[in-house]
C-alpha cells in the first residue's frame, strides 16, 4: 500500500509539471523501490508506472513519440487484469481520435480488448462509451 500512495503523490505533485519532469520523477521512484524487492513484485510496480506515465502522456496531449513510448511500456510488462487492458485500449482510442493520429493502430487495440470480455460487463460498457465519444460504433 506503501508504493500506492508514493505513486500517487509523485504523480499528483507533477501534474502542474511537463510530461518530461513527471517521466524523471517516476523513472527516480521506480529506481528507488524496485531495487529492494523480488522480481515479481518490481514488475508489478514497473507496470503501475507504466500506467501512470500513459495517463500522464493523455492528459497532457502528449505527442506521439511521448504517448508510444509510454504505450510500448505497457504492452511489453504485460496488463495486471483485464481491466487494465481495456483502459488503455480506451485512452489510446481516445488520444488517436483528440490528436487525429494513429486511429486505425487503436481501434484495432479496443477491437482486441473488446473480444476478451464479457458481453454485458461494465468493461463492455466502457469500450462502447469511448466507441460512441469517438464516433466508431
Amino acid at each position: 500500500m506503501a508504493f500506492a500512495e508514493e505513486l500517487a503523490r509523485t504523480y499528483l505533485a507533477h501534474r502542474e509539471h511537463s510530461f518530461e519532469e513527471l517521466e524523471q520523477a517516476l523513472g527516480k521512484l521506480e529506481a528507488e523501490r524496485t531495487a529492494s524487492v523480488e522480481e515479481s513484485e518490481a514488475r508489478e510496480m514497473r507496470r503501475r508506472i507504466a500506467e501512470e506515465l500513459l495517463m500522464g502522456a493523455y492528459v497532457r496531449n502528449a505527442d506521439w513519440l511521448q504517448f508510444s513510448r509510454s504505450l510500448a511500456r505497457i504492452q511489453m510488462l504485460g496488463y495486471s487484469n483485464l481491466e487494465r487492458q481495456v483502459h488503455v485500449a480506451c485512452l489510446f482510442a481516445r488520444w488517436s481520435h483528440r490528436r487525429r493520429e494513429h486511429e486505425e493502430e487503436a481501434i484495432t487495440l479496443l477491437d482486441r480488448a473488446a473480444g476478451l470480455i464479457a458481453p454485458g460487463s461494465e468493461l463492455e460498457i466502457a469500450i462502447q462509451r469511448t466507441r460512441s465519444d469517438i464516433g466508431n460504433h
